[in-house]
Parts: structure tokens; sequence; C-alpha cells
């Protein structure tokens, strides 16, 4: 890693020690251009000519003719109809998980390192500016980073770079919010090197299809630039307040009680107003700072610089020693009962009783309103004692504040006029803070820190104490409790990558170098796991390789064919190895890269009526992790269940074309089949929030099982 540093910044020094006889020769070449001798001798140079196959004529010179490469500025279309199309049956574009695919904002990188998954909604509803994008699918070259194995977007929000706009609009929509009005404004760099963009927005609206739901979600964005010979300075604020609903997963049966497709089982009538127990705030604002240096015409340097800070929070339901307040519960269910009477009475009261499928709040308030309790040793202090209405509901936000600092430098050097030079660093800093908080007592006076899923066990005693530091502490509104805990993770990537455009093939190669370090840091000593859930966990390095390489053969300026293929190695997040980070800093006894080697293959033709792509492609991924965290009805608890060794095969082709019909009608068609199948016989493990041991342990037999099968086609007008 450190010698691969050494090389970069070789590069870079070697390069700016040469900006300034880069830029003689410029002018040596501008005389040369503009002198008699040089007209002369163009006049009197052979003639070169191409023929339609796109071979030189053999009167003319022998030299071979060039083929333009393919552009990748526009959007795929494929992907178009699989995001606008496919998406509402959860299609995966390859059978990929969220973390392969990359989104960058001014050459930042704007993926998760806790998950990798890139968060769109923190710049939603900038619609007017965000369309100045380049998306690079697959392992196609590029002049920004390494790439995804899924695909890479890169969005510009310079506002000299952006389209001079005076844009007012308002629409009307019937899905998440009912309206969205957004005014935008782009003034163009004027005389003094100046340019200024601003956009405001906002989404709102509830009920719209579902019952329940809610959205409030105003944006803004603002961007200046300031530009000087051979320098552009830039810098970019951005964010989205979004205030929303979330949805629920439900049961067939329970949709059929309802009567409605569209029943929201996490609504009550409270007063006669309807409440929703699941909602959702977020707030991430960013600034960004960019700086360009273009000394001459073929070498630039690009530098960014990042920070971002704001909070999540997820809103729901939480109780101890009272009944599930879910409306849709599995137990309260017809289907639950075994008698065959009591099924019909519960069916019949559902029928009569539709209120009976949202959250009843009258109740919980009564419930709380008279829950008069002795608390004993508060604090741990013996004999301090709290006698009072114990809140047994109570309203609960699921917290994450979150600080990001990021910085990105980049060089593209035209090494010749037919190869390119990309070299680039990123550094990436985060640190999340993740805890609950109390938001409303629902009429009672306070709540215990207390861990109901370790209610019963009897061994040990302060396996009920959520904070051994403070013993049966009293909670009011707005108090932390249950986990409280800190990730913090760093990480560092260097990469390098050439590409070469010669007269019939292009080529590209690429490699890139990456370096993370992951820290569990527990606020609190959990009653179950008191060794190893205060304080810092041993930090955690990863260190991988990508390498990446592509072939393309240009028949002709239509017609295309290309291979490429990469060998990735990828770090697992930190939610698959560490077993439980809400509780403890316990990890999974094997920790290691998952290795993925992939190639794909295709042809490509852009003709002026009709447009086509067909690509075939292959990926094998070996030492894959997964863990998933749920209520276990056997174990009545939470548990964490994990898979290790996991390998997988994925084999796919994907084909979509886009027909002119006329000027102003276009028909495009997608089709994908794929079929994505477990590789080997991975471990599995189960284990439960409040137990410091594995429950289950074993091998699954699942080899050749499906991940999934995607056949789908489309046709839009």
């Amino acid at each position: 890693m450190r010698i691969f540093l050494f090389i970069y910044f070789l590069i870079g020094l070697l390069l700016n020690c040469s900006a300034q006889s880069l830029a003689i020769q410029k002018k040596i070449k501008n005389q040369f251009l503009d002198s008699a001798d040089f007209n002369l001798a163009f006049k009197t140079s052979a003639d070169f000519h191409f023929s339609e196959a796109g071979n030189t004529s053999d009167e003319g010179n022998a030299a071979q003719a060039f083929v333009p490469s393919v552009l990748h500025a526009s959007r795929d279309l494929f992907s178009s109809i699989a995001a606008f199309h496919y998406n509402t049956r959860r299609y995966r574009l390859k059978g990929l998980a969220p973390d392969f695919f990359q989104a960058f904002i001014n050459d930042i990188p704007m993926n998760q390192l806790t998950d990798g998954m890139a968060t769109w909604s923190n710049w939603g509803g900038l619609n007017e500016i965000m369309s100045n994008t380049q998306s690079v699918i697959g392992l196609t070259e590029n002049d920004f980073s390494f790439g995804a194995l899924g695909s890479a977007t890169y969005i510009n929000l310079k506002a000299s770079q952006l389209r001079p706009q005076t844009t007012l609009s308002f629409f009307l929509s019937n899905r998440a919010y009912k309206y969205r009005f957004a005014f935008t404004k782009v003034m163009p760099i004027n005389k003094r090197g100046w340019a200024l963009a601003f956009s405001i927005s906002n989404r709102m609206g509830n009920n719209v299809v579902v019952p329940g739901s809610y959205m409030l979600a105003p944006a803004y964005f603002f961007s200046v630039d300031k530009k000087i010979p051979h320098q552009l300075f830039s810098f970019v604020v951005l964010g989205v307040m979004n205030y929303s609903s979330r949805s629920a997963a439900t049961t067939k049966e329970a949709i059929a009680l309802a009567g409605s497709n569209v029943y929201n089982p996490n609504w009550g009538y409270q007063g006669g107003v309807m409440r929703n127990a699941n909602m959702q705030y977020q707030h991430f604002p960013m600034a960004l700072f960019s700086h360009e240096y273009q000394p001459a015409d073929d070498l630039r340097f690009s530098s960014s610089i990042a920070f971002s800070t704001g909070e999540k929070r997820i809103t729901g339901l939480d109780w101890y020693q009272a009944a599930d307040p879910r409306p849709d519960y599995y137990r309260y269910l017809p289907s639950f009962q075994t008698d065959s009477l009591l099924r019909l009475q519960v069916l019949q009261l559902y029928q009569e009783n539709p209120s009976l499928l949202q959250i009843n709040w009258d109740r919980l308030y009564q419930v709380n309103r008279n829950s008069v309790t002795l608390i004993k040793n508060v604090d741990g202090i013996a004999g301090n004692q709290l006698l009072g209405l114990r809140s047994k509901y109570i309203v609960e936000d699921r917290v994450l504040q979150q600080n990001k600092f990021n910085a990105s430098h980049r060089i593209n050097f035209q090494i010749t006029p037919k190869a390119t030079l990309l070299a680039y660093m990123q550094f990436q800093l985060q640190q999340d803070h993740a805890y609950k908080q109390i938001i409303d007592l629902l009429g009672g006076e306070f709540y215990v820190d207390w861990n109901q899923f370790a209610d019963d066990q009897l061994t040990n005693k302060d396996a009920l104490q959520n904070d051994l530091g403070r013993p049966n502490r009293i909670l009011t509104v707005g108090d932390s409790f249950g986990y409280n805990y800190i990730m913090r993770l760093q990480k560092f990537t260097a990469g390098t990558h050439v590409n070469a455009k010669l007269p019939r093939v292009d080529f590209f190669a690429g490699i890139e170098l990456s370096e993370q370090t992951n820290q569990r840091i527990g606020l609190v000593r959990n009653g179950v796991f008191p060794m190893n859930s205060l304080g810092k966990s041993d930090k955690d390095r990863f260190s991988w390789l990508a390498i990446k390489a592509g072939l393309t053969y240009k028949y002709n300026g239509r017609n295309y064919f290309y291979f490429n293929t990469s060998i990735i190695s990828k770090p697992p997040n930190i939610n698959d190895y560490y077993i439980s980070p809400r509780t403890r800093s316990t990890k999974s006894e094997l920790v290691r890269n998952e290795n993925i080697l992939s190639a794909e293959a295709g042809y490509i033709l852009n003709a002026p009526l009709v447009k086509c792509r067909i690509n075939l492609y292959a990926a094998k991924f070996t030492n894959g992790m997964s863990r998933t965290s749920f209520y276990h009805d056997g174990y009545r608890n939470l548990v964490n269940y994990g898979l290790e060794n996991i390998s997988q095969s994925h084999l796919g082709t994907e084909m979509s074309a886009e027909f002119q019909i006329s000027p102003s009608l276009r028909a495009t068609t997608g089709i994908a089949l794929a079929k994505y199948t477990y590789a080997n016989r991975p471990t599995f493990s189960v284990a439960i929030d409040n137990e410091d041991f594995e429950t289950e342990k074993g091998v699954l037999y699942i080899k050749g099982f499906p991940l999934a099968f995607l056949q789908s086609v489309a046709k839009n007008l």
C-alpha cells in the first residue's frame, strides 16, 4: 500500500513539474500552426478519406481509419428501464446488492462505509439540477474512478457546468406525495468569472394512496463558482429535510380482513385525528468545496473536500410487560386460532369492528394511566424508591447521528493523442452514533431503562439492566436508553487507470487499492455483556485489491463488440460480522474479504433509428458473509442469524432496444434472463441478543438453490 502511494505521489509530482514545459510546447505548436509554412504543408499533404465500411481507400494513404468510441455520457437504456419499471417488482440489476452500485458528487463518494449503500434520499427532490450526471454501467472504463460492478453514477453540481435555466415547476402526483413545487435558477459564468446556481423544492401530501401516510420534504441547493485562468473554484451546499411515514410489511390475511391492498397497520385514531406510529425524519446537509487546475490541454488536476452532518430518526412503539400493540400481530388473527369455532368468532369480530385493524391509541393511554408501579433502588442506590405511573407503552425514536468527512484528488493526463492516464486518491472518515430516545410516554409519568428480552434470565440478576452504570434508571421524555454506541470508520483508496483508443480497438486496464479501519465504541455497560459492551473494541483493518480490464472492437461507427473482466476483493460490512453491535463488540470467528470474479461480453448497435445493446455476464462470489436480526417466537427473543463462507453464481443476459418510430414517437423494450444460485454449502449460526454464546451452528445444505430467477419483459410507448 505504501509503495503504491509513493508511486502515485511521484506521478503527481512529475506531472506538476512538467506542466510549465507542456505550456511552452503548446505555445510553440500554436505558433507553428498559425504559420504560412504549416498551411502550405497541410495543403500538400496526403488526403485521407474513409469508405462507408470504415476502411481507408486503396487509392489514399495506407493508414487505417479511426472509428469513434462508444459514448457513455448518456443513460444506459436497460438501466433506465430497470430503474423506472422493474423496480416496482424489486428487480436487482444483475442480481447485485445495493453496495455494488456507487454514486459520486463532484468526485466525492456518497456510499456509506457501514453498509456500502448510496443514500440517494439525501438529495431527493432536487431533480432540476441532478440531471447533470454520467452513468457508467458495469466494468466499462471512465474518467473518474475505478467504477463499480453494478454501476457508478457521477453527478456534477458545479454551477458553471450546469445547464443555464430559470425554472418554476409544479407537479401533481398520486404516489408517495401529492404536490411538488420547485424553483431553480442557474446563471452561467459572467465576464468576471462568476457562476451561480440555486434551487429550492418541496414535496408534500398525506393519505395520497395509503391511508395514514404523510410526507413533507423541503430541499435546498446552492452553488457558486469562480473561474480564473487555468483554475476553477466551486462551493456547493445541499440538503433535504425529509419527514415522512414508513411502510410496513403485513400478511395477506390482514389485507383480506381490511379489504384493501393499501392496508396500513401503522396508524390509528387519537382524539379523532390520524396518528402514525412509524415515522421517519432525516436531514444530512452537505457542503463541498472543489478546485480544478488545468495547466495544459492534456493535464487536469481535480480536488474536492466535503463535510456532512445530520441525523436520522425512525419512530416506533416500544412496550414492556404489556400485550403487543400492533393490530396485525399474527397471534391476533383468525388463522392463529386452532379451534374452528373460535376462528370464526375472531373473523366475525374483525368484520364487525374494522377499527381493530388499526392502532388503538386511546387504549395505550388508558393502560399507562392505570399502571401504578413502585421502583426500588433507583439509579442503583439502595433504599431510593419511586412510586408513580410507569408507562408500559411508549413512542421511541431510533436515532442515528452521523458526521462524515471526505476528500478526493484526481489527475487526468493525456499521455498521447490515443492514450489517457487516470490516477486518484479518496479518503473517507465516518462516525455514526446510534441510540434510542423517548419521544412520548403516552400518559405515563416515567419509563425504566430495562431490557425486556432479558426479563426471564434467572441466573444473571443484572441482565435486566441496559446500563449497569445506572441500574433502574428512571427515564422521561428526551432521555436516551437501550443501546448507545458509536461506529468509527475510516477508508483510504488509491487507484490508476489507463485507456487506449486505437483505430479499431479500444483497451483499458485499471487497478485500485483500498484500506479500511472499523471500530465500535460502546457508551454503556450492558447487563448481559458487561465485559465487551463498554469502551473501544479492537480495530478491524481490511486491505483489498481490485483489477479490471476490457477490450472493445469497433467494427464501424455503429457496431461494437466488447469484453470486460475484473477481479475484486471486498471486505464484509460491519453489520455482517458484528453479531449485535447494539449490545456488544462480539464478532464472527472468521472474518475475511469476499472475492469476486466477473466477466461480461456484448454487442452495441448505434444506428439513427435503432439502438440496441445485448450484454452477457457471469460472476462468481466466494467467502461472503450475511447477518439478519429478527424476533424469534421460539426463543422469545431477538436473534442474529448469520451465514459465513457463502459462494454465489450469477449468470444472465440483458437485452434492450430503442426504436425511433417518428420524430415524436419512440418505443423501448427490455428483456432480462438470469439465474442466481448458491454455489456451496455455507455455515450458519444463531446468536440470541441476550445470550453470550451461539445457540445453533451448522451447515446449510443449499448448494444449487436459487437466490432469485428474474425474467422480465417491458414495452413502453
